[in-house]
């Protein structure tokens, strides 16, 4: 799977022939079309994420530019399969999505660990667990397990 960018390899030496014949370029765009299916059954089932399907249709993308980069009309007609620009917007926005989630969580994990330690240094002035847990915003449950550890 993570060979595909290099499928393109296997057409090299006929690369001439699809650019000037729209039958056998049409051949070529049905092989990635068919490709383009096998990944999004892949991804549905689980068993690619989408940044890895969509990462592996940037890199074919980018082998394709350079191996086709003198025949125009299979540079456009592959990328057009292959969704062309929409791909890089595609796997930015997955990467965006997912630093952002990331931070999201690691700055709640942040706060709870410093509203943890907080509260355990009230506690130990004597602070009952119903005014820690209004100091610090979390609820009075999570107040007497961390007050419990100590």
């Amino acid at each position: 799977m993570f060979l595909i960018p290099f499928y393109i390899f296997l057409h090299e030496k006929r690369l001439k022939e699809y650019d000037e014949n729209q039958e056998k370029l049409d051949v070529l765009q049905e092989e990635y079309r068919e490709i383009m299916k096998r990944l999004d059954t892949l991804q549905r089932e689980g068993k690619i994420s989408s940044y890895t399907r969509v990462t592996i249709l940037e890199m074919s993308g980018k082998v394709l530019e350079h191996l086709a980069k003198d025949y125009q009309n299979v540079r456009e007609g592959v990328k057009a399969v292959m969704g062309g620009r929409i791909l890089e917007y595609e796997a930015k926005t997955i990467l965006k999505e997912g630093l952002e989630k990331g931070l999201e969580k690691g700055l709640e994990k942040g706060r709870l660990e410093q509203a943890r330690e907080t509260a355990v240094a009230l506690g130990k002035m004597g602070m009952n667990e119903d005014m820690i847990a209004q100091a610090v915003n979390v609820s009075v449950s999570l107040i007497k397990q961390w007050l419990a550890r100590v």
